[in-house]
């Protein structure tokens, strides 16, 4: 075991170098498009010390970028110590693959929570409807005009998505490509295939070509097991495309968790701000998402749900109904960049819990013990 365990650790050693060297890459070009000078600015060091308890190398480029929306605080998270040492401990790796899957959530969620599956299929097995039997053609339910087809597992970013349109001829997608069993056998092993949730109007205003999702953060605490909304943005796609991720050209928007009020800008990833999107200005008028009581107990209510995971990214869409419906949500990867881009620090006053809980529990630990059982 002493030879495994050192083994572990090896590993674990090299994966901590490589996430610190690619963000600290990353942001430090950020920094340099951007115009902030490479010297360091008011309370780096206190950010440093704050984080150095998990691991000597705290790149120090995200402080100096978030530190413009987010002030001189030590709450701003190392995108590298948040990956290596905050994730892996609430959220066990060992548990992932199951949380991942999102044709897993109607294990543990309400229907009503979820868009219409017309059918899925799990890890290469036989095509299945909504109610887990086997399809011999494909049958889609009566008044649906638009279909989402996407893999259920690493589907991140948008890959291999795509929107089908019910026509004269059948299901076409953007691409031209008809909606057969035969293509959806050879699409993936594992997907689903879904109905295009038609989005509340007045989210339609913003982007009426993509379903635009709120990524809402919640955190169920170490101390008294409690979820909360920890932050939120919305994002907007580009009129024209379907969907509204970042890096597929649309933009973010910050959403105040209190009120629901959209901050009076949007940024890309690369931190380029703009007031004006799709024909909308968030300078001179307010927007307050509609609903947004609502879209925070479903959050905490999916949350709930999670036995295992403490930290969810929730990708939500409201319905025309003014429902809120899940989209996916992420167990890692949890893009803190996003948040702090709009003054939001991503564990708000949980920081310091998260931070002494951590701190103990030790992920490298956490996979030695694994390997004991």
């Amino acid at each position: 075991m002493a030879i495994k365990e050192s083994f572990l650790k090896t590993l674990f050693s090299i994966r901590v170098f490589q996430t610190y060297s690619f963000y600290k890459k990353q942001f430090r070009q950020y920094c340099k498009d951007l115009g902030i000078p490479d010297k360091k600015v008011p309370g780096e060091d206190e950010f440093l010390k704050r984080w150095a308890q998990f691991d000597k190398k705290v790149e120090p480029y995200s402080y100096r970028l978030f530190s413009k929306y987010c002030g001189s605080t030590a709450d701003i998270i190392p995108e590298n110590i948040g990956k290596d040492f905050i994730e892996p401990v609430l959220n066990p790796e060992r548990y992932r693959t199951f949380y991942e899957d999102k044709n897993m959530y109607e294990m543990y969620l309400p229907a009503s929570a979820l868009p219409m599956t017309v059918c899925k299929r799990i890890d290469g097995g036989p095509i299945l409807d909504g109610n887990n039997q086997i399809v011999t053609e494909l049958n889609v339910p009566s008044g649906l005009e638009k279909l989402i087809l996407k893999p259920s597992t690493d589907s991140s970013s948008g890959r291999g998505i795509e929107l089908f349109t019910k026509t004269a001829k059948g299901w076409v997608s953007t691409r031209g490509q008809e909606l057969t069993l035969d293509y959806l056998r050879n699409y993936n092993s594992n997907f689903m295939l879904q109905e295009a949730i038609q989005q509340h109007p007045d989210i339609a205003a913003y982007c009426e070509s993509s379903v635009n999702t709120f990524r809402v953060a919640t955190y169920r605490s170490v101390v008294d097991n409690q979820v909360h909304v920890i932050c939120a943005i919305i994002r907007i796609g580009k009129d024209g495309s379907y969907v509204d991720n970042a890096h597929s050209g649309g933009r973010f928007c910050g959403v105040d968790v209190h009120t629901g009020r959209l901050s009076c800008y949007l940024m890309d990833t690369y931190g380029n701000a703009i007031t004006d999107w799709n024909n909308v200005n968030f300078d001179k008028t307010e927007h307050v998402i509609p609903h947004w009581d609502r879209i925070k107990d479903f959050a905490i209510e999916v949350a709930s749900a999670n036995p295992h995971m403490r930290l969810l990214a929730q990708d939500i869409c409201l319905d025309q109904n003014g429902e809120p419906k899940l989209i996916e949500y992420n167990v890692d990867g949890f893009s803190y960049w996003l948040f702090m881009y709009f003054g939001q620090t991503p564990f708000g006053p949980f920081t310091t819990e998260i931070i002494d809980y951590c701190s103990i529990h030790r992920p490298n630990s956490v996979k030695i013990n694994a390997l004991r059982r």
